[in-house]
């Protein structure tokens, strides 16, 4: 088994594929980003692993 995941801006994405390339599953988890003052962005790590965990 071989495992993707994807942590991008907005979701958290993992792939589950066989020993031959086919996909197994995908789950696929989106997340909110934190806006500051003037055009800065945030993230919150723990819920991008708390995405990872749940995409599992």
């Amino acid at each position: 088994m071989i495992t993707v995941i994807d942590v991008g801006t907005t979701s958290c994405k993992t792939s589950f594929f066989n020993e031959k390339g086919y996909i197994k599953s995908i789950a696929y988890r989106e997340y909110d980003n934190i806006y500051l003052s003037g055009s800065n962005v945030e993230q919150n790590p723990k819920v991008w692993f708390k995405s990872v965990l749940e995409t599992m």
